[in-house]
């Protein structure tokens, strides 16, 4: 069996009497969700379409400090960092049972570094800066997904970096229009559910239905980026009227997305060899 943060088991019932699309459905006495600790589930089945219970916690501690100085006439500089300690947890519960329920907890880390730049010049200005983002998963996964029996061999989340500058640009092109350039690479870290999802559930153990619904995070996933360029140009037609004319480009490396995978990829995903086949 699986056990809650708090020590208490997954709840579970059996729901075959029931009809969870019936608009007339009435709980039986005593299984209404707030009268019976052994069910509390059935709170969030009471009519119409079956509804998922999402019950999330997350706490940050945020360490941040800022300097920003100008260091002559032509230059003002900012630096700075921040750290956060995350602990979540997530606990996702479904009428039907165990197939569709999911619990993890973590307590990752995120850090970054940043410096930025202003160089003023007058009629041309230069903005240029860079950061550094830093994730700890703070956690082990299984090294097969899906595989998460204590006998089954776990591997230790890789701490992730990544570096992005930015870059821009403005200045005139004659005494009534301007021209800006800008680049710059953005980092988003995914979800801690597309990390962490399903880390504890073993398909043939805990989701022995194969529930297709089903889908597993990824603790190895990269940090997503975006890198993006920028152009405009502005035109000072009259006093009164002006033409802003802009083009961008976005190219997003790394994105999320889910698929299917074959137990041999799967055993390529975890980098695992010598076997042709999961135990499921």
């Amino acid at each position: 069996s699986t056990l809650l943060p708090s020590g208490d088991l997954y709840p579970t019932y059996n729901s075959g009497y029931l009809n969870p699309f019936a608009a007339t459905f009435t709980p039986l006495p005593g299984q209404r969700g707030q009268d019976n600790e052994v069910s509390p589930l059935s709170l969030f089945n009471e009519s119409g379409l079956p509804i998922r219970l999402i019950n999330d916690l997350e706490q940050r501690t945020v360490l941040k400090a800022d300097l920003d100085f100008q260091a002559d006439k032509h230059n003002r500089m900012k630096v700075g960092g921040e750290f956060q300690g995350v602990e979540t947890q997530t606990r996702h519960f479904f009428y039907v049972g165990g197939p569709l329920q999911d619990l993890w907890s973590a307590k990752p880390n995120l850090a970054a570094l940043y410096a930025q730049n202003r160089l003023d010049l007058g009629d041309l200005v230069l903005d240029a800066g860079v950061r550094l983002d830093y994730f700890d998963p703070r956690a082990d996964f299984p090294q097969v997904i899906g595989e998460a029996l204590e006998s089954d061999p776990r591997l230790r989340g890789e701490r992730r970096y990544k570096l992005s500058p930015r870059l821009e640009v403005g200045f005139p092109v004659t005494d009534r229009s301007q021209l800006r350039l800008s680049y710059g690479v953005f980092a988003q870290l995914p979800s801690f559910s597309d990390i962490y999802g399903l880390s504890g559930r073993d398909i043939q153990a805990d989701l022995a239905s194969d529930n297709v619904n089903n889908y597993f995070g990824n603790g190895h996933l990269a940090i997503p980026r975006t890198t993006a360029f920028e152009a405009g140009f502005t035109w000072l037609a009259t006093e009164n009227l002006y033409f802003d004319f802009v083009g961008y480009n976005k190219d997003i490396r790394g994105g999320i997305a889910y698929r299917w995978l074959t137990p041999s990829e799967l055993l390529d995903l975890g980098g695992v060899t010598g076997r042709e086949q999961t135990r499921f």
